[in-house]
């Protein structure tokens, strides 16, 4: 029988995302993004369903 990967991640187990935060520096205040790396909730970071 042939395993079905997991759409949602597409069988890799995690998913990227992006966290903001806002960051002081010389010129005022400004956003910066930081991306991680998050197990896939559809399929608890296995990639199959």
């Amino acid at each position: 029988m042939r395993v079905r990967k997991c759409k949602s991640c597409n069988g890799k187990g995690f998913v990227f995302s992006k966290s903001y935060s806002i960051k002081e520096d010389r010129f005022g205040f400004g956003l910066q993004e930081t991306g991680i790396k998050i197990p896939c909730l559809k399929c608890f970071g296995k990639g199959v369903k």
